[in-house]
Order: structure tokens, then sequence, then C-alpha cells
């Protein structure tokens, strides 16, 4: 221990001009262990003394002076002295005494909280220890650092991966992978939380209520399990106990079965209100369970305690609501049931009984709460309120109620907006009502919608003609930038086009952008707008030009997969720049060059205009050779027929005829076109595959046969030294066994042997060629031997 506080020491932690690469060595060279170490022991054992090494000692009082002395010209001149400090730092103080009273200082600020604002000071281990979490943190992220991975693996275990919350065990003991890590950290925002803090879901939680109500009767079994034990240890207890508890359960069981005689019987006899049942209940709760309201007021008339509830935190009044007796109700509100303060009797604190009505919808208990007195506005444990939870549950007559007694509509804390839980429910009324009682319309809820661009989102033309009557800001923008216009044109059926110009009309603005850049109009396109919607957007002045951050314009997206011939020529009527580029290089053309379905008319219509038939994108590919690889004769057609340049190259050196013969079509139309209008019959690209390469490894025979009959060189050969026929043979099929055929009868020489030193014999074509040509790989070679070149 000495060691590694002189090591610590040594090491200037809190010099001011500490940079991050110094801490990334830090951590790498190990001495990241000495920070967990000082953290929480360092400081414990310079104050004790315990453990040093006398041979150490003054060694290391002289670094703790040293250290100390750094920060003297800031040391308080009021220095607690020694009589009123709890801290042992005896073994220190005939060594050094000046150093006893720093170490006290520092012993005294840490153990009261404070933190000093001086930078150079002791009291700012935390921030250091924060910012080596964090380049701890990026070190073990980063893939690139194999070699730092595999030091800090042996220097701190296999769980690199930590979790950022320090009560956690995993903020020590830490994961194998982020994945692993991030999986775990998710289960920190569960929102239902175990209220038994030694339990380990106190931290971890549930995603849902019911999942933590099953958890929570597992601690009543536990707690039943420890009582049973507690009595099996307790066998001398007096037989007058157990025949308390006899009466007890016999008043239980006379109140259950709703026998008010007997009930009186049994409480003459002695038996306790006060008793429970291993789920919390009295018998006042059985009582107001069967919904007996006669034997509830001989037990409330015995002195029965109104307020007492289960484990789960209900009460007999929240009983009482769930069952919407009114007559329980009424006589537990005239006894002095509690209508505002949440029961703490459980795990975990529950709703105020008004919250509780609301959710359960019921109109009678709600009107009875508040007359007497229970607070509208009260907020539930998770920040909710009753209007909120009649609006979720969808009671209008309860939301009506609560509203006339002065409930706010923006009081909530949490959960979603009184006005998106009317919309969810679906019902124009309660919108209405709200907005007429005046809720904020354009509060976000926890999406970050403002209720407009949900209204807009959802296609509710009702909901957003309300909204925008009672004044919702009509360019509210969500946290990505999204507005509710943007949001309409992401719509794809008729009311798009209604909501948008209903938008447009309330002066909705076409210029916005989301973060993406993508603005209305773009959004429209790239969805597959109605064409209606467009025209709305163009007649109000959208910009037929605007960008996304990539670079991509409403043009380029309208030439996409949903492209239709009528919306480029509408943009293209409006000033639509037909050579605009992404930042990728893509035109309208090259992506509607790409589109599998043929969109000939969407082609025509830009050339046209004047689109750039040779246009380059970044990878080097032309409108011709995207064309080529979707297999479209009459887009190939076109393009050639405009001026394409059928030999342009990509950046790895393929063609628009080498793209083709790499693909299987059903005919092969397009590569004889290419052929037809002079491509480079034995160009290669960057790994030396020609056009009869790609062909014969597709094991298309077809193209095989057309590249053949224009003088394709039948033994040029990849890099890997092979040629078509060792190509071909490696394709196990039928019609390459063909192919093999044609090739060796075209002069192919089947002796040549791949960089393996593997000639086209070794790939089993033998017996394939036999079996499927009914004649043998030796007589073919015999007849072809003059033909081999």
């Amino acid at each position: 221990m000495s060691l590694r506080c002189l090591r610590y020491l040594q090491f200037l932690a809190f010099r001011p001009g500490l940079t991050d690469p110094e801490i990334k060595d830090y951590i790498i060279r190990g001495e990241y262990l000495w920070l967990e170490y000082v953290e929480p022991n360092w400081l414990d054992h310079v104050r004790s003394g315990s453990g040093v090494d006398p041979t150490k000692l003054n060694e290391l009082v002289c670094c703790l002076r040293q250290f100390l002395t750094r920060w003297q010209k800031d040391a308080s001149k009021d220095d607690p002295s020694v009589p009123t400090l709890n801290f042992p730092l005896d073994a220190f103080r005939g060594c050094s005494p000046d150093v006893y009273q720093k170490l006290s200082r520092i012993a005294l600020h840490r153990s009261q909280g404070r933190v000093s604002s001086n930078y150079q000071d002791p009291l700012t281990l935390r921030d250091l220890s924060a910012r080596v979490w964090e380049e701890f943190d990026c070190l073990v992220s980063q893939v690139s650092c194999e070699g730092d991975l595999e030091q800090l693996s042996r220097l701190y275990g296999c769980g690199l991966f930590k979790c950022g919350a320090q009560t956690c065990p995993y903020y020590v003991r830490g994961f194998a992978s982020k994945a692993e890590r991030d999986r775990h950290v998710i289960n920190h925002d569960r929102p239902f939380k175990c209220r038994d803090a030694s339990c380990e879901y106190a931290r971890f939680g549930f995603t849902s209520n019911n999942a933590l109500e099953k958890h929570t009767y597992i601690h009543i079994e536990i707690e039943s399990a420890v009582r049973s034990l507690s009595n099996l240890q307790l066998s001398g207890v007096m037989d007058s106990a157990q025949e308390a508890t006899d009466v007890n359960e016999l008043l239980f069981d006379a109140v259950s079965s709703g026998d008010y005689h007997q009930v009186l019987a049994v409480l003459k006899e002695g038996a306790s209100l006060d008793y429970t049942r291993t789920n919390g209940s009295t018998a006042l709760f059985a009582a107001v369970k069967t919904c007996s309201t006669r034997i509830a007021k001989a037990l409330l008339d015995h002195g029965a305690s109104v307020n007492v509830g289960d484990i789960l935190g209900e009460t007999p009044l929240m009983r009482a609501i769930r069952a919407n007796s009114a007559d329980m109700i009424q006589l537990l509100l005239e006894r002095g049931a509690n209508t505002n303060v949440w029961a703490t009797v459980g795990l975990w604190r529950s709703e105020p009984p008004l919250i509780y009505a609301a959710n359960h919808c019921s109109v009678e208990a709600t009107r009875l709460l508040l007359g007497h007195g229970a607070y509208v506005n009260a907020l539930s444990p998770s920040g909710e309120t009753a209007i909120l939870g009649a609006l979720q549950h969808n009671s209008a007559e309860v939301v009506q109620l609560l509203l006339v007694h002065g409930a706010e509509l923006n009081a909530h804390i949490a959960g979603p907006t009184p006005l998106s839980a009317a919309m969810e429910s679906g019902s124009p009324d309660k919108v209405q009502l709200l907005l007429e009682h005046g809720v904020d319309m354009n509060e976000q809820a926890r999406g970050g919608e403002a209720p407009l661009i949900a209204a807009a989102a959802s296609g509710s033309v009702e909901y957003v003609r309300l909204l925008l009557r009672y004044g919702a800001h009509v360019n509210r923008m969500a946290v990505d930038g999204g507005t509710a216009l943007i949001a309409a044109c992401r719509l794809v059926q008729p009311a798009s086009a209604e909501i948008v110009r209903m938008l447009l009309d309330y002066g909705a603005d076409t210029s916005a952008a989301e973060a993406n850049g993508e603005t209305a109009l773009i959004c429209a396109y790239k969805s597959g707008c109605w064409i209606e919607t467009a025209q709305i957007l163009l007649d109000h002045g959208a910009d037929v030009n605007a960008r996304t951050t990539t670079g991509e314009t409403a043009l380029i997206h309208a030439s996409g997969p949903h492209s239709s011939a009528e919306a480029v020529q509408m943009l293209l009527d409006h000033g639509a720049d037909v050579n605009a580029r992404a930042k990728d290089g893509r035109t309208a053309l090259i992506t509607a060059s790409g589109n599998l379905v043929d969109r000939t008319g969407v082609i025509q219509k830009l050339l046209n205009r004047g689109a750039d038939v040779n246009a380059v994108r970044g990878d080097g590919e032309t409108a011709l050779i995207r064309a080529s690889r979707s297999g479209s004769l009459e887009t190939v057609q076109t393009l050639l027929g405009y001026g394409a340049d059928v030999n342009a190259k990509t950046a790895n050196g393929d063609t628009a005829l080498t793209v083709s013969c790499g693909q299987r079509y059903p005919d092969a139309g397009t590569t004889r076109l290419l052929l037809e209008c002079k491509a480079d019959v034995n160009v290669k690209n960057h790994g030396d595959f020609t056009a009869l390469l790609c062909a014969s490894k597709t094991g298309d025979l077809r193209k095989v046969r057309l590249l053949l009959d224009y003088g394709s060189d039948v033994n040029a050969r990849d890099k890997e030294g092979k040629n078509s026929l060792i190509h071909a043979a490696a394709n196990m099929s039928r019609e390459a066994v063909l192919i093999v055929k044609e090739l060796i009868e075209a002069g192919a020489d089947p002796n040549i042997a791949d960089k393996r030193g593997k000639v086209v014999a070794n790939y089993a074509i033998t017996d394939r060629f036999l079996k499927w040509t009914g004649a043998s790989w030796d007589d073919l070679l015999k007849a072809n031997h003059h033909k081999i070149k």
C-alpha cells in the first residue's frame, strides 16, 4: 500500500497541464489501478497509518509534504484544531505536524462533501476520476486499439466496459463487450423500481407496473417465509397468543362471508382490528372488498383504522373506488378517509385516491372525492394528474367533472401531455373540450413532437383543423427539426393533400427543413407522394432546388424507386436543375437509370431537358453502367441513343459490358446491344476480369456465345490466374458444363493452371461432362485439339 501511495503521489495527477493523451498513457501503463485504489482507500489509509511499512514511513511523509506544499498558499487560515477532528491521524502527528494538519483539513472537507473550486486542489480528485473514466471508456470502445485492449485486459481483467452508474456493481466489475454494457445500461432507465433498497431491482427496475407487482409478491412470499421461520423459532409462544390469532382469523372469516352478527360476536371475544394478514390487509379491507357497508360501519364503530392499506399500498378507500361502490366510498369519506395523501404502507407509495378514481373511470367516486376536499391537481408518484389519467382511459364524464372543479391541464410533470392523450384516445370532442379550457397546444410530448405535428403525421384532418383554429403554432419544430408540414408530406394517403393545403393556408413555412436538410417537398417525393401534394407545395413557392445535407434534391428523389414521369415533369416545369449532383455525385439521371422497374418515360424527360448522359458518380458509375447492371434493355437503348459512352469505366475498372455480363438476366439483350454499339469486348477491370470471365463465372451460356462471336479472348486470365474455363468449371450447374464445351470448341486451353496450380480438370468437370453432354471429356479434347490456342 505504501508503494501505491508513493506511485500515486509521484504521478502529478493534479497538475493543471495534464492532457488527455497523458491520462491515456497513464491507463495503458496500468497506473489506472492506483486511481481505483486511491478513490475509496487512499485517504483512509493515510488517516490511520495502518499498514505503513516502517522503512517507508519517512519517505511517505516526505512525499506527502511535497504533495501538499503545492497548495500551501491556498490553505485555509482557520484550519480545524486537532481536538475537533474525529480522524485517527496520530500515526503522523509525531513525524510531521504540518502534514497532519493538512490531511485533517482534506479529510474534513471530504467528509462534509465539500468540493473546492480551485483546479489546483487535492479535492479535485473526483474531477480527475471522471476524466480517467471518460478516457478509459473511449479507449476500450475503439476497435483499432487491439494492442491497447490486450494490455488493458491483462491489467484490468476481461470486464473493460464499465457501467457509468457508480452505485451499480458493474461500475467496477464491467462487461466483456460494449454490446453487453449497452444492453445493461438500458436496464437503469426502466421506470418501475422496487422500493426495497437492498433489492437488485431497486437499481434496474421493470418496464411495466404489472411486472413490478409480480416482483413485489415475491418479497411478500419471502417475508411470509421469514415470519414462518420466526414462528418456528418461537416454539415456546404462549397458547393465549395462538388463541388470539385464531380469534382474529375468525373475524376475517366472518367479514368475508358477510355474516354481520358473527362479526359482532367475534369482536366481543376480543378480536383485534389492527391484525393484518400476510398481504397487509385488515378486516376493514376485507369488508370493503365484499362491499358490505353494514359490516364496514360496525368495524369503524369499534375503532378500525380507515387509512391502513395493504402491502401494495391500496387503502380501503381505493379498494372501494375500484369496486365502484358509492355507498362504501361515502361511508369511508365520512369516517375520515384521507383523500390527498399517498398511502405509504407497502413497498412503494400508491396514487392519490382521486387519480385512482380517474384511472378507473368512476364518475361517482370522482364526484364524492372532490366533494370531500380531494386536491384536483394532485400528482401521482410518476408525476401524472387525475385529468391525464381520465384522458388516457377515455372517460369524458370524468374529464368534464375535473375541469368544472378547476383541474389544471398543464399541472403534470411527466407522462404524455393531456392533449396527446386525448388525441390518442380518438375523441375529437375531448380534444375540443381541452382546447376550449386553454390546454397548452404547443407542449411537446415524450417523443419530442408537438400535438400539431402528431396530428399531421397520423393523417387526422379533423385534429389538424381543430388545432389550427385554436391557434397552434403552425411552424413549431420537433427535436429533429421536423414540422407539421413535413410530417403531412410523408403521408402516403389522400389526406396528405388536404392537410398540406390547410397548413399552408395558416402560414406553414415550405422552406423549413429537418436536421438532415429534408424539406417538405423532398419528403413528399421521397415517400412517393400524391402528385396533388407536390403541386400544392410548388404553387406555394417551395424551393424546387433545395438540398439535403447529403446534397440530394427533390428531383433526385423523384427519379428514384417511386418515380413517375408526371412527378419529374412537374419539377422540371418549375425550374428543377436537371444536372444537380448529390455529394456522392449522383444526378437524377443516374438515379433513374438504376431502377429495376422500367422508367424509360422518366429518363426520356430528363434527357430531353438536357441531362448529362455521361455524368459520373463518385465511384465512377454512369447512368449507362447502372442501367446495364439493372438489365433494363429499353433504358440502355435510350441512353445509347443520346450518346452515352459505352466504354466508360467505374473506379474499379468495370464498364457497362463487364457489369452486364456479371449479372444473370432472363435474356442477353442488353449485352448484345452493348456489343453492337462497339463495347470493348476484352477490356479488363482492376481484378483483370473481362466480360467473358464474368459471364463464365455467372454461368450464362447465351452471353458466353455472344462474347465469343464478337472475338472475346478465350484464354484471358484474372489476377488469380483463372481463365474462363476454370471459372465455368467451378460452377456446378449443367449450363456451366455446356459453357466449358463452347469454350473448348472456341480454342480455350484446358492446360492453363491458376496460381494454385489447378487446371480445369481438377474441378470434377470430366464426370459431369459425360453425364450432361453424352460425350467423354477426352473425346472433346481430341476433337478440338487443333483449335486450342
